[in-house]
């Protein structure tokens, strides 16, 4: 059995709802694709775009893979320069090459965290995945991105 916070929101009565369904067993509304095709989105999405609020979700196949891969690309990334730097010679700086190693593990869990509908951090507030809080998850999504990026210039730097 899978584990229960693996399954998305209802955006209507906030009950947690199979993936693969188009109709809340809660309530019996619709959400997801079916949610957006049904009412014609009458207030626009955060950025214009539904696909990314379906991202957003965890509601989007293809925003899963694309999740998980740039996630993996930055763990990948702490990995490799941990190497190179437990390989090198030169003057040792542990406490930035783990400062900077925490910014991107940080930045890769909210990347992944975004892309499944899971809850994210903005601005010291917890933001689930709901058809409202798309913009603030996106903030924050921008954000995580701009300290992994930091954290990144860090760890080139002492490697």
């Amino acid at each position: 059995m899978a584990h229960p916070s693996r399954f998305p929101f209802c955006p209507h009565c906030k009950e947690q709802v199979i993936p693969d369904t188009s109709h809340c067993p809660a309530c019996g509304r619709a959400y997801g694709a079916a949610f957006l095709a049904q009412n014609e989105v009458p207030i626009r999405f955060h950025f214009g775009s539904d696909r990314w609020t379906l991202i957003s979700m965890g509601l989007d196949p293809w925003g899963r893979r694309v999740g998980k891969v740039a996630a993996g690309i930055l763990i990948a990334f702490v990995l490799y320069a941990w190497w190179v730097y437990g390989a090198s010679a030169g003057p040792r700086d542990d406490m930035n090459a783990t400062a900077g190693a925490l910014l991107i593990l940080g930045g890769a869990h909210e990347v992944w965290a975004f892309s499944h509908g899971r809850p994210v951090y903005a601005l010291k507030e917890r933001y689930p995945a709901t058809l409202a809080n798309t913009g603030w998850r996106t903030v924050g999504l921008a954000g995580d991105l701009i300290f992994a990026g930091l954290g990144a210039n860090l760890l080139v730097r002492v490697v």
